[in-house]
């Protein structure tokens, strides 16, 4: 399994538009990849699961991912959280 802590310090909490970006990327790789927030984890490709951490201006999160191509996938969700920074 292939890890990233990130930082996620956002000037405002995710939306819908937000989630459904990071699960169409997601839904690219072969690889599985999950979100955890808080002892919580989600898959990256489920939108209730997404919704149930609570992504907001403040929150520390790991990427996980295992599969052929997850290095790939954690830097392209990686990506995408660092631009809904901003």
């Amino acid at each position: 399994m292939t890890e990233r802590s990130l930082a996620f310090n956002s000037r405002r909490n995710f939306d819908m538009n937000d989630l459904a970006k990071i699960i169409q990327l997601a839904s690219k790789y072969s690889a599985s990849i999950y979100l955890e927030v808080g002892g919580r984890q989600a898959n990256a490709k489920s939108l209730l699961g997404l919704m149930s951490l609570h992504l907001n201006e403040a929150t520390e999160l790991q990427i996980k991912s295992e599969g052929p191509d997850a290095e790939a996938a954690i830097e392209a969700v990686a990506a995408v959280l660092e631009q809904s920074k901003q």
